[in-house]
């Protein structure tokens, strides 16, 4: 229980309660820390071992032949629990499911000087997206070797790239004071899709040498 602040003869809190709420908050805290980062920790771990289960089985079973209560079996987690984290198997295999390094380009791109070229603007906000792969590297090779051998998934990776365009198209238009659909903003978003699209399968054909993406989409 916490200690409350009891008022003194004066109207102050008593030293000796000021005291004791010092001696007890820190730990509580620090305790209510602890348990949030642990909760994180752990979710995150069930996610990784969902994910890997199903890698695992896509590569050995085949896509289509995969089903999410195979994938929940394989990770030693419930089938409620599968459907906690992914809506979809499909889901697995989606890297911008959770948008982390779309979002961060976006916002780098409108964060970027105003005088700034669009094209040299964009290169610097394919930072974000570019190092995330990076690091995700043995993930994004198993993801795209699935994709790009399952005839179902022929056209995943396009509707992937295809939603990064809309939100490019936007920040483009804002920092140039123009419309998302004229012709020349809309070109460059797709243009900028397609380039981070080809460059990341290349890179993944070419061996994935880490530390190289960069310079292929440059």
């Amino acid at each position: 229980a916490e200690a409350e602040l009891a008022p003194g003869p004066d109207g102050e809190a008593s030293q000796e309660t000021v005291a004791a709420v010092r001696a007890v908050s820190p730990p509580l805290l620090g305790e209510h820390m602890t348990r949030t980062g642990l909760r994180a920790r752990n979710k995150a771990r069930t996610r990784e071992d969902i994910v890997q289960a199903a890698l695992g089985l896509f590569e050995s079973k085949g896509f289509d032949a995969t089903t999410c209560e195979d994938i929940a079996a394989a990770a030693d987690v419930s089938v409620r629990t599968f459907f906690r984290y992914f809506e979809t198997k499909l889901d697995v295999l989606a890297p911008g499911s959770d948008d982390e390094g779309p979002r961060a380009a976006i916002a780098e791109l409108l964060d970027r000087p105003p005088t700034e070229a669009p094209v040299d603007a964009l290169r610097h906000a394919l930072a974000h997206p570019i190092a995330i792969v990076e690091d995700r590297r043995d993930l994004v090779v198993r993801q795209y070797r699935v994709i790009t051998t399952t005839a179902s998934l022929q056209s995943l990776r396009l509707q992937q790239f295809s939603k990064f365009e809309a939100p490019v198209a936007e920040a483009l238009a804002a920092r140039l004071g123009r419309s998302a659909d004229e012709l020349g903003v809309a070109l460059l978003a797709a243009a900028t899709g397609a380039a981070l699209r080809l460059s990341i399968g290349w890179w993944v054909t070419a061996g994935a040498e880490p530390g190289t993406l960069r310079g292929i989409v440059d």
